[in-house]
């Protein structure tokens, strides 16, 4: 009976103790983390209040555990932002970063050790906002934590099991940046390539141009059920824009209407000119 006490006794306030979490990222280098070459990018956090005060009941004794996410996960964010992007000039860009839901359970209880096995699942949206544009992602992960408050330094384990859950956030979130940032630039680059060879096409080349055969419908699709925008009378000069299949795309200048009129035509009534 004495050693049932005691045992309840050490139970009890070993049960007692809140857990308290300052992480530190120690070595930027194990999360692969390279300085963007883009600049002028300011961070917000926005916690969730499930994150900022987990509570933890042991059932049978009804002692209740403290943790919170939100703090070390802000630190672990400022560190990875700031090694990210190392920049002076005024913010133009943003990098949005919330907790939007967490799941807790304890799936396990032992009455014996008072060990506890808890399922941490996390939900983190993550937006950028570049040149004005706007980019969306969420990730959601789920950890497995064993606390046993019996054990000499107990907080350690949970600790890193904690800091493990978040670093694999700060990863993903990582690769998603230099993933939107890679897209955007190159999209850029191409666009100005696109535009740059557009301007070299119409310099050297001239339009393609032909003449309509006989009266002839011009549609807003290609299809014969397609509305009809006006009827071309034989002789209109049009340009040709494209094609698809037997129809073409064409436009013209309306002088008496002062506006360029586009639509689609059947390919068969219209006749190169230069043929």
């Amino acid at each position: 009976m004495k050693k049932l006490f005691i045992l309840l006794a050490i139970i009890l306030i070993g049960c007692s103790r809140n857990i308290q979490i300052s992480p530190i990222l120690q070595e930027d280098a194990r999360y692969n983390i390279k300085p963007s070459e883009m600049t002028g990018f300011s961070f917000h956090f926005t916690s969730n209040p499930r994150a900022d005060n987990i509570q933890i009941t042991k059932r049978r004794l009804d002692n209740k555990f403290r943790y919170s996410l939100s703090s070390p996960f802000k630190n672990l964010l400022n560190e990875w932002f700031y090694t990210k992007f190392k920049s002076n000039v005024q913010p133009e860009n943003e990098i949005n970063i919330s907790i939007n839901d967490i799941e807790h359970e304890t799936i396990n209880d032992n009455f014996l050790t008072s060990a506890l096995t808890h399922s941490v699942q996390l939900t983190v949206g993550v937006e950028l906002i570049i040149n004005k544009q706007k980019y969306l992602r969420e990730f959601s992960f789920r950890k497995t934590i064993r606390f046993n408050p019996n054990e000499a330094n107990e907080n350690i384990g949970m600790d890193k099991d904690i800091i493990d859950l978040l670093e694999t956030f700060i990863t993903a979130i990582d690769t998603y940046t230099d993933d939107t940032i890679a897209f955007i630039q190159n999209f850029n680059t191409s666009r100005i390539y696109e535009k740059e060879k557009e301007n070299e096409k119409k310099e050297t080349i001239k339009p393609d141009k032909y003449v309509v055969l006989e009266p002839l419908n011009l549609r807003v699709q290609p299809d014969w059920k397609s509305k009809k925008i006006l009827v071309l009378r034989a002789n209109q000069i049009v340009e040709k824009k494209t094609e698809l299949g037997d129809w073409v795309l064409i436009e013209y200048f309306d002088h008496a209407k002062s506006k360029m009129i586009i639509g689609w035509v059947y390919g068969k009534y219209i006749q190169n000119i230069d043929n």
